[in-house]
C-alpha cells in the first residue's frame, strides 16, 4: 500500500497545494492532514467490505497477504481532498468538485473490488445440462 504521506500528497495534489514530507512537519497542510487522515481512511474502509482488507490465513507455509488496492488508495486521497478542500483553498466550488471526485472514485473502487476474482464465464452444472 502507498504510504500515508504519499496518499496525503495525492490529496494535496488534487487541491493544487504544496506537498508535505511528513505528517508531523510544521506546516498548515501537514497539521490538517494529521488531524483528518485516520478518520478519512477509516470512513473509506468502513464504507465497503474491501477484499484487500480481509486478512487471509493459510495453514500451509505460504502466507502471502493481499496488497492494498490502488483504487482504494485513490479513494482515500479523494476523501482527504474533499474534507480539506475548504480549509486549504477557501473555495466552496473546489470543495464540491472534490466531493464529486470522491464519490466517483469510491464508486469505481467498490465496483472493481466487488468484481475482482469473479469467474469469466459461468459453467453449466449437471442439472442444467441434463434438461437438454
Amino acid at each position: 500500500m502507498a504510504s500515508t504521506v504519499e496518499m496525503c500528497n495525492s490529496a494535496l495534489n488534487m487541491l493544487g497545494a504544496s506537498n508535505i514530507i511528513s505528517l508531523t512537519e510544521d506546516s498548515k497542510n501537514a497539521r490538517l492532514l494529521n488531524q483528518r487522515y485516520v478518520s478519512a481512511r477509516d470512513a473509506v474502509f468502513r464504507s465497503h467490505n474491501w477484499n484487500c482488507l480481509i486478512k487471509r490465513v493459510e495453514l500451509a507455509a505460504d502466507t502471502d497477504v493481499n496488497e492494498y488496492d490502488s483504487l482504494l488508495q485513490e479513494a482515500i486521497a479523494a476523501r482527504l481532498a474533499s474534507e480539506l478542500a475548504y480549509a486549504i483553498t477557501q473555495s466552496n466550488s473546489v470543495m464540491q468538485l472534490m466531493q464529486g471526485i470522491y464519490e466517483n472514485k469510491i464508486r469505481e473502487a467498490r465496483f472493481m473490488d466487488a468484481t475482482e476474482g469473479t469467474a469469466d464465464k459461468l459453467e453449466a452444472n449437471e442439472f442444467i445440462t441434463a434438461r437438454f
